[in-house]
């Protein structure tokens, strides 16, 4: 199965179940990472720029080490920011 196929598989699968409609849960990420850095923010994080930042974060990871699964959560979180800008939840 290609990274793509599990990341699809694993947003609309295990995740979803585990986590909920990812606009749901990354509205709450914004608000919890926006008032831990509190003071030192010109605006507020938005729920859009949540997969963006996980996205920086797992090629921090992959940059000092490979790891599937730093790949399968690139291209999930690209998912989820599709799902998020659209407002339609993807198929695969």
């Amino acid at each position: 199965m290609s990274y793509i196929q599990e990341a699809y598989k694993v947003v609309l699968g295990d995740r979803q179940d585990a986590y909920g409609n990812p606009k749901a849960d990354f509205e709450r990420t914004a608000l919890v990472w926006t008032g831990i850095l509190n003071g030192k923010l010109k605006q507020p994080i938005a729920a859009e720029d949540i997969p963006l930042l996980m996205i920086g974060l797992k090629l921090c990871r992959q940059a000092h080490k490979h790891k599937d699964d730093n790949l399968i959560d690139i291209h999930g979180y690209g998912i989820c920011l599709e799902w998020l800008t659209t407002g339609t939840k993807p198929t695969q």
